[in-house]
């Protein structure tokens, strides 16, 4: 069987280059061997035979950032230099919150998302470096022989909302590939958005010359599958319930029907870990969409072998009754579609990565 090549992209915060994407790629590995023939084979066999791994990253442009304004807080959010935007905003809260753990969760992890959604400079910049490493991603896969029937994405939380604006970018940016990623000669086989922030995190203006805004929506997107025009032949959403960075602005398209997924996962062990990609693997409900989708085998793991699984699993995160996370969920007035500010969407997921972090 050929093998796979699986693009990765990463969510928020510093990411070790030589750990992130191991992580990832042993938690493929380890749920793939659990089923025939690939019980048999060694993790090496596998990520030299069956999948190919194409890791992107773009946490040093926000490390930039965050480097140069993380001693400055107060003088940035009392500046003049930002102007009266949303920006200025969130920075006044987080230099003025009294609250040291959050302060430091929103340095560590969700200033990333804050300027994506905020700093059109920094989304610009970000979506340039994905561009840059994706093309040369492909070029590689070309040069192995292989074509887009085996490529597949699979991003996790700011990484979806990044993938789905970059895709679009580089669809439309002619003077770089001359037409090679229009869809009509190249369409990726499959993307998997973990914990998507595609919607959440919408942008808000034009972030390419040529490119309409429109363009971005991610309900109407070119990522929609299912026509010829689309960038990807299926579409795969996977969120865990519990999982409070999915909460605000959940994507739920109505109208995304052929080529289309949606998974919801319940179980845990500890809730702090449920934002994990790592996490959402170990669950045979996501780990089968994933691998069989990227092997293209939906007869993978035989009926003996998935209930195995999935009943280890389930002794190992077992449903629970409490509820974890319950005041972020307070928040929303039991609306996930209430509108946030930028200074709101700031509160919301320093409190919330400060709860997955397991601060005091």
């Amino acid at each position: 069987m050929p093998r796979a090549y699986v693009f990765f992209i990463h969510g928020v915060g510093e990411q070790a280059a030589d750990s992130w994407s191991r992580g990832w790629q042993d938690a493929l590995i380890a749920a793939l061997r659990q089923y025939a023939p690939y019980d048999r084979q060694t993790p090496e066999q596998i990520g030299k035979d069956v999948l190919r791994f194409v890791p992107i990253s773009y946490d040093r442009v926000f490390e930039g950032y965050r480097k140069r304004w993380v001693d400055f807080a107060g003088a940035l959010a009392d500046s003049e230099v930002l102007g009266d935007g949303p920006l200025q905003d969130a920075l006044t809260w987080i230099a003025h919150d009294q609250d040291a753990s959050v302060r430091q969760a929103f340095w560590t992890h969700a200033l990333d998302a804050v300027l994506w959604a905020g700093l059109p400079q920094a989304r610009a910049a970000v979506i340039a470096s994905v561009i840059d490493q994706i093309v040369a991603g492909v070029k590689q896969m070309l040069a192995e022989n292989a074509g887009a029937d085996r490529a597949h994405w699979l991003a996790h939380s700011l990484g979806t909302s990044v993938l789905h604006d970059a895709l679009i970018c580089l669809r439309f940016a002619q003077d770089l590939h001359g037409g090679a990623f229009d869809p009509a000669n190249f369409k990726w086989q499959s993307v998997s958005m973990v914990a998507n922030t595609s919607r959440l995190l919408r942008a808000w203006k034009p972030l390419s010359q040529g490119v309409p805004l429109e363009q971005f929506h991610p309900y109407r997107s070119l990522l929609r599958p299912g026509s010829a025009e689309s960038l990807t032949r299926s579409y795969h959403n996977i969120h865990h319930r519990l999982d409070p960075i999915t909460w605000p602005k959940q994507f739920l398209p109505a109208g995304f029907t052929t080529g289309y997924s949606d998974d919801e996962t319940q179980h845990f062990e500890d809730p702090t870990r449920v934002h994990d990609l790592a996490h959402y693997v170990e669950n045979p409900l996501v780990h089968l969409r994933l691998l069989r989708t990227f092997l293209g085998d939906d007869r993978l793991g035989s009926a003996a072998e998935v209930d195995a699984v999935a009943k280890a699993f389930v002794r190992r995160f077992p449903l629970t009754g409490s509820k974890p996370f319950a005041e972020l969920r307070d928040l929303f007035d039991d609306s996930s579609d209430k509108p946030l500010t930028l200074a709101d969407l700031a509160k919301f997921l320093s409190r919330a990565f400060k709860a997955l972090r397991g601060a005091a």
